[in-house]
């Protein structure tokens, strides 16, 4: 059931006319309707079902589908304007390019640096590459943040001592491989010790 229903909401969410909407609309509804017949729990977001759900809801909480009351979550960002408090109040890549961005600004008050800047360069690891005899780090070469919205990072990973390259046809030689840092709001991340 779970499969057709994710089905329907996508197809509710790609339909182009109001009749394919509304048709796609009636089928997503129809398992929910068997589910609040026989008492079942399937928690389903709003959102793919219609906007006017969406303007009814209440900042403190709201009512869903199944008659539960339950409180929102909102995102807060007291500590920094570009990052959520929920990925600073934890060792993640960001709070580690976040106190390096308040180390560097209070040493130079005058001429604060942007915040993409502070990573460029930067050595930082994994803690469970601690294991490993060998070097493992990533080398950040680019980020990309911006204020309240998803923050991305690139750079060339170097695991186990070996570091990650490939050839370019134009150079005829080897480059370093650059790609997206995955993973960079787990936690234990920390800057490599030179």
């Amino acid at each position: 059931m779970a499969h057709h229903l994710r089905q329907a909401l996508v197809r509710c969410r790609t339909a182009t006319t109001p009749v394919a909407r509304a048709a796609a609309m009636a089928q997503a509804q129809a398992p929910l309707r068997f589910l609040r017949r026989t008492n079942s729990f399937m928690i389903v977001p709003r959102r793919f079902f219609s906007d006017q759900a969406q303007t009814e809801q209440t900042e403190e909480e709201e009512d869903d589908e199944f008659g539960v009351v339950k409180k929102r979550v909102f995102a807060r960002y007291t500590q920094s304007n570009h990052f959520p408090d929920s990925q600073l109040e934890k060792p993640t890549l960001w709070k580690v390019i976040h106190e390096k961005h308040k180390e560097m600004n209070e040493e130079r008050p005058n001429s604060p640096v942007h915040i993409e800047r502070v990573g460029v360069g930067l050595k930082v690891t994994r803690e469970l590459w601690d294991r490993y005899p060998e070097p493992c780090y990533w080398e950040v070469t680019k980020t990309k943040i911006v204020a309240r919205a998803s923050p991305r990072a690139w750079g060339v990973l170097t695991f186990r001592g070996s570091r990650e390259q490939v050839y370019d046809e134009e150079k005829k030689e080897m480059v370093d491989r650059v790609r997206k840092i995955r993973g960079t709001r787990k936690i234990t991340w920390k800057v490599v010790e030179e």
